[in-house]
């Protein structure tokens, strides 16, 4: 998989759409399983729209739960930016509960060019209304 944030959709049912969140470094990865509502990515897509507004703006958008008592994984994304030129990070919080695989979690930071997030915006809606596919954000790296 290319280096950066990638979200595909995995299943699809009538009340959700199970998602497979990955996200790799030049050096480090990690994946979690997680289920989003039926709008969840638009949402997500609305959630980054117009990122990076100043060099001080942040986003920060969950996935799943961290609560061991619901099922699927956990993806926690906080957007920001890094210098007031407006360079760009993500830092990234993963963790799998045991239904699907060995409960594990993963935690790592990818650059990315904040230029980038309106072509992935536009993919995460792609992929939720077509209900398959995948929406790549590529490391700046």
């Amino acid at each position: 998989m290319a280096a950066g944030l990638t979200i595909r959709i995995v299943e699809t049912d009538a009340d959700y759409l199970g998602l497979e969140i990955h996200a790799s470094s030049n050096r480090f990865s990690g994946s979690t399983w997680v289920y989003a509502g039926l709008d969840g990515l638009s949402e997500f897509a609305g959630a980054l729209a117009g990122f990076p507004s100043s060099a001080h703006d942040e986003r920060v958008y969950e996935f799943g739960s961290p609560k061991p008592s619901q099922a699927g994984g956990y993806a926690r994304l906080r957007f920001h930016c890094l210098d007031a030129a407006g360079h760009a990070s993500i830092e990234i919080a993963l963790e799998d509960d045991d239904q699907r695989f060995d409960a594990g979690s993963a935690g790592l930071s990818v650059r990315i060019e904040a230029a980038a997030i309106d072509q992935f915006t536009e993919a995460l809606r792609e992929i939720e209304s077509a209900r398959c596919g995948e929406a790549l954000l590529p490391s700046a790296d």
